[in-house]
């Protein structure tokens, strides 16, 4: 009895202490933005060996914190979480300057993340089906300020949503207000409780105007069934 009861705690020890593994996904385009021949991330190392390579195409900034004004010519330059929300000092590189500062936001992240020794996103599927996984409170609004739409989940607090195609990775939907892209940048532990969390970003745009909003999501679950839950969000425009 003794024997079978130290066999069946260690078996239970075993399962607990199974380490997850971190994880790059399709959702990771870093490697667009550097030199001409650079190939895409695929692996944790790959990222870490470009988040210091320069851009093909560097960024004059100024901070939103400080008011300060930086250049940013790689990765590193914007991975400092006191720099990321920031704004190009051209107008017109908006939207290339967020999807460059997410992806090196998302760099950062991945690079800090751990192993779980616990998932219960496993069953969550990494394709166009994800939308009906992911809350409510990532639908398109034009402020974060906005209180979050009704609806169980993304897609109803859209309105409806459809799934139009997937391209480079990125996963295209659209709405009666805007269109709408999913990367799927990665999974790890990302915020030390041991936990699997799912990385991925999102972008709303409306179809009619030039409005958009951008988010990088660290998103989880503590039960094997139902929604992702947000543990954290970062945009770069406030």
């Amino acid at each position: 009895c003794g024997l079978l009861l130290m066999t069946l705690v260690w078996q239970a020890q075993a399962v607990y202490s199974a380490e997850y593994e971190v994880k790059l996904y399709s959702g990771v385009h870093l490697y667009l933005f550097l030199g001409r021949g650079s190939k895409p991330e695929l692996t944790v190392q790959d990222l870490r060996r470009d988040v210091s390579k320069p851009f093909h195409t560097p960024f004059e900034a100024v901070s939103s914190v400080n008011g300060k004004k930086f250049t940013v010519a790689k990765c590193v330059d914007i991975m400092d979480l006191a720099n990321y929300q920031s704004e190009p000092t051209d107008p017109a590189n908006r939207g290339a300057y967020s999807n460059l500062a997410l992806q090196c936001l998302a760099a950062r992240v991945m690079l800090n993340a751990k192993p779980g020794r616990e998932s219960h996103i496993d069953s969550i599927p990494l394709d166009k089906n994800i939308a009906k996984f992911l809350p409510a409170s990532v639908a398109y609004r034009l402020t974060d300020r906005e209180p979050p739409p009704g609806g169980k989940n993304w897609p109803q607090a859209e309105g409806g949503l459809q799934y139009v195609k997937t391209s480079w990775g990125d996963l295209m939907y659209s709405s009666k207000l805007a269109a709408h892209i999913v990367d799927i940048i990665g999974e790890g532990d990302v915020d030390g409780d041991g936990v699997q969390d799912l990385v991925i970003r999102i972008l709303h745009g409306v179809h009619q105007g030039t409005h958009f909003t951008d988010h990088l999501y660290i998103l989880t679950r503590h039960k094997p069934e139902g929604l992702l839950v947000v543990r954290k969000s970062y945009t770069i425009y406030p």
